[in-house]
């Protein structure tokens, strides 16, 4: 683990995932910076209002004195041998945003996890205003731009984090939620995962690490949840995990 984290550089910062946690990043205080091929993205604007310039293209001087690469998981499987890749690695620097978000924003945080096939941007949004509306004053990462905030985060003082949470690439993993909530659980992302059998293993493994308060919501006419509730029935009893079902 890199210690004493101070500046983080984001390449492909004007994805959405990237640009929503670069911002982020920097409102909890780090340093960022950041690169894209592209110099304009849909999410340039979002970027210079909250001050982050990137870089257009991608150089190796990009990380001069940078403590940690953050790259989105596609560019572990695109470009392996891109030479800002290829020098963070050598450095242990080289970390997925998720990680990053996971290891540093995350930290002491009570998180409260979306996952599932389908729908996880619309629910953790809506999950975020309402806890905004209530007061509790929520940091929030969604993967679509939410009007409200006209971002695609939300950076709040309290200790709730919200986040959707991706089974590709076991993105999911490198969170520690207090409550997950499940849309449904469909195959998916046939080019990373095997089969059915080892989807559902990976949800498997993300309740698994659950922690306090350990709430877990779920669909209960989805069929891939209860396949799962089923297969982690007497986990969940010996853990005193509170489930809660919705329809």
């Amino acid at each position: 683990m890199v210690k004493n984290v101070k500046h983080v550089h984001f390449m492909g910062i004007g994805g959405s995932a990237l640009a929503g946690v670069a911002i982020l990043a920097k409102k909890f205080g780090f340093k960022v910076s950041g690169c894209d091929l592209q110099k304009k993205t849909a999410y340039s604007q979002t970027l210079t209002r909250f001050g982050i310039k990137p870089f257009v293209g991608h150089n190796l001087s990009h990380l001069k004195g940078v403590d940690i690469l953050a790259v989105s998981p596609a560019v572990l499987f695109t470009t392996p041998l891109h030479s800002e890749v290829i020098e963070a690695r050598k450095r242990g620097i080289l970390m997925t945003w998720q990680e990053f978000q996971g290891k540093y924003l995350q930290k002491n945080k009570t998180v409260i996890a979306i996952a599932g096939t389908h729908g996880k941007s619309t629910v953790a949004a809506m999950i975020g205003l309402v806890m905004e509306e209530g007061g509790l004053d929520p940091s929030v990462e969604v993967g679509a731009l939410v009007p409200a905030w006209k971002a695609t985060v939300r950076f709040g003082k309290s200790k709730y984090f919200v986040c959707e949470a991706d089974e590709f690439n076991y993105n999911f993993l490198n969170y520690q939620p207090g409550v997950i909530i499940i849309n449904n659980i469909e195959m998916d992302h046939p080019e990373f995962f095997k089969n059915e059998a080892d989807f559902q293993q990976a949800f498997v493994k993300f309740i698994r690490k659950i922690k306090p308060p350990k709430i877990l919501i779920v669909n209960e006419e989805n069929q891939g949840v209860q396949k799962l509730l089923m297969e982690m029935k007497e986990w969940l009893t010996k853990e005193k995990v509170k489930v809660i079902g919705y329809f």
